[in-house]
């Protein structure tokens, strides 16, 4: 299912029915400032994972990544990739154990994919985390970076969680 909204309303949203003060979110960083600050704001504990540099490119740390699921029990988990400003990226096998680690804990994953399209010559491009992970995966996608069209504020939330995306349509229509 598809909710064509904004990126930024599209984020707002996202949180407003996922998570709730007291909860738990890991958010990688850095980050879209809405990725984290509208969690922190409804009262929830944001967790930030840090995107490491290595010798030759950045990467995320998934060992880093399971500890932090063992010590939080996060509601959500908040994703960048391909990563924005450090252009790191995850292989479909580290994806694969990210969405292992959050049915696991039975977390939500939320990847902001909107610089999708824009990886490396040579870098396969990942599956989509709705569809990775049918049932609690959420991506967001828009045609301001990949598309070059940074004037059209023309985004979208993808997930095949219907409860999810019931929600986030009856919020939209409160807020629109």
């Amino acid at each position: 299912m598809v909710l064509l909204c904004s990126n930024a309303e599209g984020i707002y949203l996202s949180m407003l029915a996922l998570v709730k003060a007291g909860d738990s979110c890991i958010v990688s960083t850095p980050c879209y400032q809405s990725l984290h600050s509208v969690a922190e704001a409804l009262g929830t504990k944001v967790i930030k994972w840090n995107v490491k540099k290595g010798t030759d490119r950045w990467f995320f740390d998934l060992e880093e990544l399971e500890r932090y699921f063992q010590s939080h029990s996060p509601t959500l988990l908040v994703l960048n990739v391909p990563h924005n400003p450090t252009g790191a990226m995850m292989s479909q096998h580290d994806l694969d154990y990210v969405v292992g680690l959050c049915r696991k804990h039975n977390t939500w994953l939320f990847v902001d994919e909107m610089y999708r399209g824009l990886e490396d010559i040579g870098v396969p491009r990942l599956e989509n985390a709705c569809d990775v992970y049918p049932e609690k995966g959420i991506s967001l996608g828009g045609l301001s970076k990949s598309f070059g069209l940074p004037g059209l504020r023309i985004g979208w939330i993808v997930s095949h969680n219907q409860h999810f995306i019931s929600k986030i349509l009856s919020l939209k229509d409160c807020k629109s």
